[in-house]
C-alpha cells in the first residue's frame, strides 16, 4: 500500500509505537491511485444504451500491514501492553489523520473497518492486517490559513492557488472582522463571482463555511443570511486573483481535496 515504512496516525509517529508498514508481498507494491466511484444510470425498455445520470464516488479504503522491525529477534516481538496500546491507538471514536511519509503532504482521515487480523507465529513474532475507511474518496492537503488586514480601505488584489485535482470548484472557509466598514467584497476577477455582505456592525466578527453554507456571528440573537448576497465564495483549480474591499481583517482556511 505504501513504500516507506514509517507514518503518522492522529499525530503520533509509528516508530514511536514501534511498529512500521511492512510488506508480506513480493514485487511491486499496490498504493491507491485516483478514487473509485460506479456510473449512476438507468436501463429502458427497447433502449440498448442506458440513460447516463452521472458518477457516484466512493469512500476509500487503504489496507496496511503492520509489524515490528529490529536487528534481532527480541526486537521484533511483541507483548502484552504494545498489542493494547496498538488497538488503542488506532480504534478511536472519529475519523484521525493517517500520513504516509511517502507523501507527507497528503493527509486521509481514516479509521479502522472489518475484520482486523493479527498473524503469530505462536512465539509472539508476527503483524497485523488493518483496513482503514477514508471519510471520502481521496485525501486533503494539509490546512492552509491565510490572514489580511485590510484596514487601510486601499484596493487590494491577492492571489490563492486550488491545487485540488478532484472538484471543479473549492469552497474555502473565511473569517473577517469589520474594523471601519459596515460591509465587505470578495470579488473573484477569476470568476467574475462577487461574495458580499453589508449593514453590519464596526467590530463584528463573521465566520462562514462556504462549503457547507454556514454563517455564524459574535453578535448574540443575531442571523446574517439577509446580509449575505448568497453568492458562497468558490475557488477554480488553479490560480484566483481576489480583490478584498472593505476595511477588514480577513482569514482565508483551506483544505484542498487531491487525489494521485
Amino acid at each position: 500500500m505504501f513504500i516507506n515504512t514509517d507514518f503518522t496516525y492522529d499525530g503520533i509517529l509509528s516508530s514511536d509505537m514501534n511498529v512500521h508498514i511492512i510488506s508480506t508481498k513480493s514485487g511491486m507494491v499496490e498504493m491507491p491511485f485516483g478514487y473509485s466511484r460506479e456510473i449512476i444510470e438507468e436501463s429502458v425498455p427497447f433502449r440498448s444504451q442506458p440513460y447516463f445520470f452521472g458518477f457516484q464516488r466512493k469512500c476509500m479504503t487503504l489496507e496496511i500491514e503492520l509489524g515490528k522491525i529490529g536487528e534481532n529477534e527480541k526486537d521484533t516481538e511483541w507483548t502484552y501492553e504494545e498489542k493494547k496500546k496498538l488497538v488503542e491507538w488506532f480504534w478511536q471514536k472519529d475519523y484521525k489523520p493517517f500520513i504516509s511519509l511517502d507523501n507527507p503532504e497528503l493527509i486521509y482521515y481514516c479509521t479502522p473497518v472489518g475484520d482486523s487480523t493479527r498473524f503469530d507465529n505462536g512465539y509472539a513474532h508476527g503483524y497485523v492486517k488493518l483496513q482503514l475507511r477514508c471519510n471520502s474518496p481521496h485525501a486533503y492537503s494539509p490546512t492552509y490559513v491565510k490572514s489580511y488586514d485590510y484596514q487601510v480601505g486601499v484596493l487590494n488584489i491577492i492571489e490563492i492557488t486550488n491545487p485540488s485535482n478532484v472538484n471543479e470548484y473549492y469552497y474555502p472557509e473565511v473569517q473577517f472582522k469589520m474594523m471601519n466598514s459596515t460591509s465587505i467584497t470578495i470579488r473573484n476577477l477569476t470568476t467574475g463571482e462577487e461574495f458580499t455582505f453589508t449593514g453590519l456592525n464596526i467590530g463584528e466578527n463573521i465566520y462562514v463555511d462556504n462549503s457547507l453554507k454556514q454563517i455564524e456571528t459574535d453578535m448574540l440573537d443575531t442571523y446574517r443570511l439577509s446580509n449575505f448576497n448568497k453568492k458562497w465564495l468558490r475557488l477554480v483549480k488553479g490560480v484566483n486573483r481576489l480583490e478584498i474591499i472593505g476595511k477588514v481583517n480577513v482569514v482565508f482556511r483551506s483544505s484542498y481535496p487531491i487525489s494521485i
